[in-house]
């Protein structure tokens, strides 16, 4: 601004803004508190003589885009000015000294902000910056609770889409072996894993004859791979690691009961070409295919979980 300072410079700041109205052009630093305003052309910003415009270099770039946005939430109610506490503030992103006013020149706050000289000497402030924060804090904690309880009950969708997914798969085997139930009756995957002989699958009641790779493992994340019947064989289709069955509990995946025949594991990797290989379960995120099972746990076969080194199934009573 030079030598003269404020005193000579806003007289030149007013003349541009008032040469711009009279030729009908509304500058955008318009509607601008006086000491911002003063502060943004001080620091060698400017306003296009022709649209208006604010014009600016690299320097002030970041002040004022967040000047440009502070203002619209002040405009919609969303923040209210405070004495020193206002847009400039905010914008520039530094404290206002008690012994000048930005915008102004060297003035103490009640020469720079004189219509908040009611608020000197006053408890007043202090009570509502207190009452702010506290409704801040109950805000958010109101925010939390609500996020958590959505979170639950998104948690309790996905366990039931999970068991319904299990029953409807259970339903589809007994179709095809030609079991049937009761009209109105459904039978879910706890009660597969205790039905007597007559209600079971045959593969099942074969299956719990045999005892599978995967029922010998004793040590954690042991690498395995997934197969898929084919043909008269198996064909490898993801690998991924095992961890040992606690035989004590109930074997459970995304809360949800595992369903006899079956054991959890992690997908590592789909194998090229077969990403698009459809779960008998479908994941806790949703997830239909091996491919877009990577890297989360699902519950596989284990007549088609090969442990490399393991034996082949045997009969787990000699």
């Amino acid at each position: 601004m030079g030598s003269g300072g404020y005193a000579t410079s806003v007289p030149k700041w007013q003349k541009m803004e008032a040469d711009l109205i009279a030729k009908g052009v509304v500058p955008e630093s318009a509607p601008w508190h006086e000491r911002t305003k003063r502060w943004f052309l001080g620091h060698g910003g400017g306003l296009d003589p022709v649209t208006g415009k604010l014009v600016h270099g690299t320097k002030l770039e970041r002040a004022t885009e967040r000047l440009i946005q502070i203002l619209k939430a002040r405009d919609s109610g969303l923040f209210r000015p405070n004495r020193e506490k206002d847009e400039l503030t905010y914008s520039i992103g530094t404290a206002e000294h008690c012994g000048r006013t930005r915008g102004k020149g060297a003035v103490p706050w009640v020469q720079g902000f004189p219509e908040w000289i009611d608020s000197y000497r006053s408890r007043q402030r202090r009570k509502d910056e207190e009452a702010e924060r506290i409704r801040i804090l109950q805000q958010y904690v109101i925010e939390s609770r609500e996020a958590v309880l959505e979170s639950q009950r998104r948690e309790k969708e996905m366990q039931a889409k999970i068991q319904e997914e299990i029953t409807r798969q259970v339903q589809i085997q007994l179709s095809a072996h030609g079991i049937t139930t009761a009209p109105g009756i459904n039978i879910s995957s706890d009660q597969l894993r205790s039905s007597c002989a007559s209600m079971e699958l045959p593969d099942a009641i074969k299956d719990a004859e045999l005892c599978f790779p995967m029922d010998d493992v004793t040590e954690p994340f042991t690498s395995c791979e997934l197969h898929i019947p084919k043909d008269n064989g198996t064909v490898k289709v993801a690998i991924g690691v095992v961890n040992p069955i606690d035989r004590t509990k109930t074997p459970r995946i995304h809360g949800a009961v595992v369903p006899a025949g079956y054991a959890t594991v992690s997908v590592d990797k789909a194998i090229e070409g077969f990403s698009d290989v459809p779960l008998d379960i479908h994941g806790g995120d949703g997830e239909k295919t091996v491919g877009e099972a990577e890297k989360s746990f699902i519950a596989w076969r284990k007549r088609y979980i090969n442990i490399p080194g393991k034996p082949l199934p045997h009969n787990r009573y000699g």
